[in-house]
């Protein structure tokens, strides 16, 4: 796998963490905004993201996303659970609240073959930061098998 670009060069697998109350996207914020106005989405996201998914999951590969949520949603999680084009381009996402795991939650990754880890990094306001690819370690494999648990057990997002 190609560390610097891992989505286009995974072999079978990519699995996604997401556990932040919000996400500040600067692709998004108009249509945030927009969202906050009227409870509606203006127009379709990330395009580019699910002609990707789509792709992958062509060639057989899968994709597939826990998204932990707050007790009670912020308005970003009903934007972002609206949104998701990856579902209907074959990335699987399920979703479960963050309360029932959040001294397991470390940060957020990508992992992809079970094998490489991309850490998403972000600061306290959801503003993105930089991610760190690598290999993982034996502990972030164990991490890794904990919420892949999770996934199995979580509601499904149609």
């Amino acid at each position: 796998m190609n560390t610097d670009n891992p989505f286009e060069t995974f072999k079978q697998v990519a699995f996604r963490l997401e556990a932040l109350p919000q996400y500040i996207v600067e692709g998004e914020k108009g249509a945030f905004y927009e969202f906050k106005k009227s409870g509606e989405l203006s127009n379709r996201l990330n395009s580019e993201w699910a002609k990707l998914v789509k792709e992958n999951v062509t060639s057989g590969k899968s994709m597939k996303r826990l998204r932990l949520l707050s007790d009670q949603l912020t308005a970003y999680e009903q934007f972002e659970l609206l949104s998701y084009p990856g579902i209907r381009s074959g990335e699987e996402i399920r979703v479960c609240a963050r309360s029932s795991h959040k001294n397991n939650y470390l940060y957020d990754f990508w992992f992809f073959d079970n094998e490489y880890i991309t850490q998403m990094n972000y600061d306290s306001d959801g503003v993105y930061i930089d991610n760190d690819t690598r290999k993982a370690t034996h502990e972030e494999k164990r991490a890794l098998s904990y919420w892949l648990c999770v996934f199995e057990k979580s509601e499904i997002l149609e």
